[in-house]
This record gives structure tokens, sequence and C-alpha cells, in this order.
């Protein structure tokens, strides 16, 4: 190929009887592959390269189908490289978006079709990284929510399903929300507006937002209650150690809803705020344990 570039082609060099044709098949994509791999050694397939690549296809009379695909599954790979590493920090910063958008040029797609085609799993997988990282102090706010959901665009991932990615996640963040306002003893109107908002951004199931407006209400009803003053009130550090004690579970019964803070012994009867002595328990557990 070296010797003769313009004349050389594979049907031509070698005699009709000297070789299997599915070995040659095999070998072909082999070599048209490593080619594509020294190219992406420097974390990019340039134009130059790209050509030369394309040149070398027709040496090696390989179909468009056969080297497309193998510069499709190339790109792939470089694609989940570079979104892994954008992972490991927890946000698609401007270098991460353009060197994806790099990539994605190499096969001609935007990159919000390349992503959500070929990489909605690892693309959910880096949203629900960043939503648990924008919850990590309890809070979410609305400048947080904008960036999640304008990512999700980036990575071809729809509202519906970016929503669908990390159900899981806003299960389990609304739920602490809601335990966390009942332990501090108190619930004021900023506390409520942000969790109406909350729902309605998270579109959760009709049935959790009506358990989690309700235990708003039943908290508000509870404040100046002796049983409040005795379940309630717990200092925010104790609480934040207990939610990740129990990994945000009930400890009877690994619930994962309708949780409260309780102290095994009652403040009335000496119990004190160490967390050898409050537990997460669900409701149904909590009566059991009352009855």
């Amino acid at each position: 190929m070296a010797q003769n570039p313009e004349s050389f082609s594979v049907s031509t060099a070698l005699p009709v009887d000297s070789y299997d044709p599915q070995l040659l098949d095999q070998a072909k994509q082999a070599v048209y592959r490593k080619v594509i791999e020294r190219a992406w050694e420097d974390g990019q397939f340039t134009r130059d390269e790209q050509q030369t690549a394309r040149w070398i296809a027709e040496r090696l009379d390989l179909p468009e189908g056969e080297f497309a695909a193998i510069e499709l599954d190339l790109a792939k790979q470089q694609f989940a490289a570079a979104l892994g590493r954008a992972m490991s920090d927890g946000a698609l910063d401007a270098d991460d978006e353009r060197r994806l958008q790099k990539i994605s040029d190499t096969i001609g797609m935007p990159m919000a079709t390349f992503a959500g085609v070929f990489f909605q799993a690892e693309g959910e997988k880096f949203l629900r990284g960043m939503f648990l990282e924008a919850v990590a102090d309890n809070h979410l706010l609305t400048e947080e929510w904008a960036t999640l959901l304008s990512t999700a665009n980036k990575l071809g991932i729809s509202h519906h399903e970016f929503l669908q990615a990390i159900r899981h996640q806003t299960h389990e963040f609304v739920e602490h929300v809601i335990v966390d306002a009942k332990a501090d003893g108190e619930i004021s109107a900023h506390e409520e507006e942000t969790m109406v908002w909350l729902l309605q951004q998270l579109e959760m199931p009709s049935d959790f937002c009506q358990y989690a407006v309700s235990e708003m209400a039943r908290l508000k009803s509870r404040v100046q209650s002796t049983q409040a003053l005795e379940t309630m009130t717990i200092p925010h550090e104790l609480r934040a150690r207990i939610w990740r004690k129990y990994n945000g579970r009930c400890a009877a019964c690994s619930a994962g809803d309708y949780l409260e803070m309780v102290r095994i012994i009652p403040k009335s009867m000496g119990g004190g705020d160490d967390e050898s002595n409050i537990q997460l328990l669900c409701r149904r557990c909590l009566g059991q344990t009352h009855a």
C-alpha cells in the first residue's frame, strides 16, 4: 500500500486462490480498526485523519457499512470515556461539552442525538450523580435544578426520561426533607412553599404528593403538642447522622416512606439526644412500638 498508494487494492494484490474470503474480511476489518484506534490515541479524530482513514478503507475494499460501523463503535468508546471523565467531577462544563461535541462530529451527529441514542444509560447515571450532589445538603436550589435540566437536554435525554431516571433519588430526597422538617419541630411558610415547588418540579406520583402535603399539614398541627416536643427538636447534625446510619430506611422493616425520627427512651424518662437513643421508624412500626 505504501509503495503503490494510488493503485493498491487488496482484491488485486492477492491471488484469488491464496486466501479464505471470510478470513480476509476479518483481516481487513481488524486492520481498519487498528488504524482508527491509532487515530484516536490523542483523544481526537481530525478531518485529515478521517480522510486518510477513508482512503485506507478504499484500498482495503471495505464496504461503507463495515468501515462506518467500526468508526461508530470506536467513537462510542471515546464518548463513553469522555462522559466518564465528566462524571468524575459531577458536572458537565464547557470543556466537557466541547470534547463530547467533537467526538459526535466525527460521525456527523449532534451531541444530543449521539448521547440520546447510544449513551442513555451512562447519561442517566451521570444525571443521578449530579442530582445527589445537588441535594447533598438536603436542599435543591432553583439554579441547581435548571442546571440539571439543561445537562439532560444536552445529553439528549428528555424531561420525562430524566425524571424517570432520578425517580428513586427524588423520592428519597423528598422523604428526607419531610423527616427533617418533622424532627426540626417546625415548618415555615418558605419550607412549605419549597416543598410544593419540589413536588411540582419532580412530578411525583399523586399518592406520594398527597402523602407529602398531608405530612406538612400534620406537622403544623403537631408543633405545639406534647408529642411534638417529645419526637421533634432533634439537633440538625444528629438528624443527618441518623439518616445516614439507617440509609433513609425504617430500622424495623426497611420501609422508605412515612418515616419518623423517635427517641427510644423518651425525654420525659431521661432519654437524651445521642445517636444510640434515636431511631428512624416508619409510621406503621412506630404505631406497633407504642401500641
